[in-house]
């Protein structure tokens, strides 16, 4: 028998946390931004649409579709830079807390167990980051190699991302993350075990 095991784990759950000024040559008029005014009136529902789609804050969500005039697909391409530059800011940030995912195929030969950080346990219960955890083990129990390297996992592609509707991959869906949860966010983990003949494997929580 072999045992898929990792610490922190919770019986009959496969999602669990991890504990641990302007020149004065310029004349004032002049001087006036014109950044986000669009002739398109952006309204609420447009927002929520947005947001529904990615999750990014509010806010974030208004300024994008004002840039991009209010259409949703150049919004989306705002708001995916934003992340990657907001996750470039981030990532010196302590994140130890997060979700550990641990899942079994069908045969019950194989399984995966993911890790992914966050900075707060707030963020280990939303609901996108843990959709998201739980997309990322799937993909990894796909494979059919427990043992591929992390680096080389994480270029691998998710059918979608937090906020990109078409392929992205691992490591830039965990970008986006950051800028969907305003947190540094960070893939930790992904393993696996796989048994041949009459042994099976075994997922374990506590």
């Amino acid at each position: 028998m072999a045992t898929l095991l990792r610490r922190g784990f919770t019986a009959g759950r496969a999602l669990i946390p991890v504990a641990h000024a302007a020149s004065r040559s310029v004349r004032p008029a002049a001087a006036l931004s014109l950044r986000g005014m669009s002739s398109v009136k952006i309204s609420a529902a447009m927002v929520k649409e947005l947001r529904d789609k990615t999750g990014s804050p509010m806010m974030d969500c208004k300024r994008a579709l004002e840039d991009a005039a209010g259409d949703q697909a150049k919004a989306l391409e705002w708001l995916r830079k934003k992340g990657i530059a907001t996750a470039a800011k981030k990532e010196s940030r302590r994140s130890a807390d997060g979700l550990v995912c641990a899942l079994l195929d069908a045969s019950g030969k194989r399984g995966s167990v993911v890790e992914v950080n966050s900075e707060t346990d707030f963020v280990a219960r939303n609901p996108i980051f843990q959709s998201f955890v739980r997309d990322v083990c799937a993909l990894h129990l796909s494979q059919g190699n427990v043992s591929i390297p992390l680096a080389d996992f994480k270029a691998l592609q998710l059918e979608k991302g937090p906020q990109t509707t078409g392929k992205i991959s691992v490591e830039d869906a965990v970008k986006e993350m950051v800028a969907t949860v305003g947190e540094n966010c960070q893939m930790r983990t992904a393993a696996g075990l796989e048994v041949s003949g009459a042994g099976g494997v075994f997922r374990y929580m506590h």
